[in-house]
C-alpha cells in the first residue's frame, strides 16, 4: 500500500517544488522524511483540495537548500492538520508533532497521507459533477445524501449487472459487493 502511496503522490506533485529532486522511492521511507520535512502534505492536500490550504500559508525550503527550522516545520504541520479536518480527511487525535517525526510515527503519517489522497479522489465523485451518477440514486434519496463509496459501489454492481445480462452463461461474480 505504501509503495502505490507514494506513486501516486509522485505523479500527483510531479511538478511541484517539493519534489523538485526528483520523485521519492515507493519502496524506501522517502515519504517518511518528506513528511517530516513539513511541505509534502500540505502540498498534496492543496493539490487535492485547493479550497482546503492556501499554498502561499505554508512555509517553504529556504532556497539555499539549508532544512527548515523544526519550528517551520511544525507550523506547517499545525496548518495541514487543521485544513485536513476542515475537509474531514482527519487522522483522529493526530499531534502535529507525530508528522515532524514521521518516521518514528510511520503509520499515523501514512494515514494521513491515506486520507489526503481519499479525500481527492472521492470529492470528485458526486451526482452532480457526474450527472450519470444520478440514476444510481434510490427513488427520493438527494444527490448530497449519499457518500462518494456507496456511489461507486452502486456503479460497479450496475455494470457488473449489465455485463451480467449480456452474458448469461459468465458465472463470474465480485466477493463482497456492496448493494
Amino acid at each position: 500500500e505504501q509503495a502505490d502511496m507514494v506513486s501516486h503522490i509522485n505523479n500527483v506533485l510531479r511538478d511541484a517544488p517539493v519534489l523538485s529532486g526528483g520523485p521519492m522511492n515507493p519502496l524506501g521511507n522517502d515519504v517518511l522524511h518528506k513528511v517530516a520535512g513539513g511541505e509534502l502534505l500540505g502540498s498534496l492536500l492543496a493539490t487535492s483540495d485547493p479550497d482546503a490550504l492556501d499554498l502561499r500559508a505554508l512555509n517553504t525550503a529556504p532556497a539555499d537548500g539549508t532544512p527548515f527550522t523544526p519550528e517551520a516545520q511544525l507550523e506547517n504541520h499545525t496548518l495541514l492538520v487543521n485544513a485536513a479536518a476542515s475537509v474531514g480527511a482527519a487522522v483522529p487525535q493526530i499531534h502535529e508533532t507525530q508528522l515532524l517525526y514521521a518516521p518514528q510515527h510511520k503509520q499515523v503519517a501514512l494515514q494521513q497521507a491515506y486520507n489526503i489522497i481519499k479525500h481527492g479522489l472521492l470529492s470528485k465523485v458526486n451526482a452532480a459533477t457526474v450527472p450519470f451518477l444520478a440514476q444510481l440514486l434510490e427513488p427520493g434519496e438527494k444527490a448530497a445524501q449519499v457518500p462518494p463509496e456507496a456511489l461507486l459501489s452502486r456503479w460497479v454492481n450496475k455494470n457488473v449487472e449489465d455485463y451480467l445480462m449480456q452474458h448469461p452463461q459468465d458465472r463470474r461474480r465480485l466477493p463482497h459487493a456492496a448493494p
